[in-house]
């Protein structure tokens, strides 16, 4: 797989709806603009959220895990340090 960033990814989108190329088919500017909106979202970091002792001691009393940290986003449950949330795929800032 080559491995392109997301802003050269971005870029090349953006290329493709330019008037510069005249190779894009029109019917398709729409797609490219809301994928260029979607990538630009998906490159917000968001912090996660800690989880209070309260959290923790209620799910000791009923017999659950309970995760240290959530997805600042949507509240998903992260497992471990990932650069990226598993459910919504927003990057996670884990050192600010």
């Amino acid at each position: 797989m080559i491995d392109y960033s997301r802003e050269d990814v971005i870029e090349a989108l953006e290329y493709l709806i330019s008037p510069v190329c005249t190779e894009t088919q029109y019917d398709y500017c729409d797609e490219i603009r809301a994928a260029i909106a979607w990538l630009k979202e998906q490159n917000e970091s968001i912090k996660p959220i800690r989880s209070t002792t309260e959290q923790k001691k209620f799910a000791d009393r009923i017999g659950i895990a309970v995760s240290d940290f959530w997805c600042g986003a949507c509240r998903f449950n992260l497992v471990g340090h990932p650069k990226f949330c598993p459910n919504c795929g927003k990057a996670v800032k884990w050192n600010e």
